[in-house]
């Protein structure tokens, strides 16, 4: 009985893939390794051919409502080794939900992929696709291609991320296309304010150097909405080349209520 109480408990818990299961959930001072308590804070996310759900964990760290905490989460800082620097403190009375159920905030922040029609597969974290305010995850599956998902930072100076797999589709419906999230490079789009862009590969050797969000909104890429080299609507990057005409991506930059109206038909098509 004790032996089926323990595994069921075992069934319960999260999985990770990718360099965060191996290098840093075993670190993790819940001394669960790698299972993870649940998932929680998510937004937008995809269905994928084969499936599956990609649920994207946004707002772990907390939101606000003007200056006071409308709810705390887990936290987003972390040491070095990619453990969290500690435990959020209750703040105007607010107890923070990572603190209260002891959950670790290095294992939240990332895409987890659910599969509803199998209960005994466990959902998953894919530490690959990157930990950051994830808000959706669109996907390009074709056969004989590698899988490319991008996804979006939901916060002011977050990027725009893709993530392309090792290895090829060889049907886009199969279910192990699953295992194609678990290797690949992950890469961020760096903007330029005439309208070109570059798709940057991360590695831990890679420079940050971003362009300021005011300088992206200076006059002469605000003009471009309407007039000059962004009148089509386009951000050009380096692999415009292996896209059709159709289907494209559409990105969509907003800061508050106000700048979503105005920039309603101005959404950039990333070709």
């Amino acid at each position: 009985m004790g032996q089926q109480r323990s595994r069921e408990r075992r069934k319960k818990y999260l999985i990770g893939t990718g360099p965060a299961a191996a290098e840093v959930f075993p670190l993790s001072s819940d001394g669960l390794g790698n299972r993870i308590i649940g998932t929680a804070y998510s937004c937008s996310g995809s269905t994928t051919p084969w499936g599956t759900l990609l649920s994207a964990e946004e707002n772990f760290q907390g939101s606000t409502s003007g200056d006071a905490p409308q709810f705390l989460g887990v936290q987003e800082n972390v040491l070095p080794n990619g453990t969290q620097t500690g435990y959020i403190a209750a703040t105007a009375g607010v107890v923070a939900t990572g603190t209260e159920f002891g959950l670790v905030g290095e294992k939240y922040g990332w895409m987890v992929e659910i599969d509803p029609d199998d209960p005994d597969w466990k959902p998953r974290k894919h530490s690959w696709l990157g930990r950051w305010r994830h808000e959706n995850s669109p996907l390009r599956v074709k056969q004989g291609k590698k899988i490319v998902v991008y996804m979006g930072d939901d916060r002011r100076g977050g990027h725009t991320w893709k993530f392309v797999s090792n290895e090829r589709v060889q049907h886009e419906n199969s279910k192990k296309n699953s295992a194609l999230l678990e290797n690949g490079k992950l890469f961020v789009a760096r903007y330029n304010a005439d309208g070109t862009g570059l798709w940057i590969p991360v590695a831990l050797d890679t420079p940050t150097a971003p362009h300021r969000p005011s300088d992206l909104s200076s006059v002469p890429f605000a003009a471009g909405f309407t007039t000059g080299a962004l009148a089509a609507g386009r951000v050009r990057l380096p692999d415009a080349k292996a896209w059709p005409a159709k289907p494209r991506m559409e990105v969509r930059w907003s800061s508050s209520a106000s700048m979503r109206r105005r920039l309603s038909s101005h959404t950039r098509r990333v070709i």
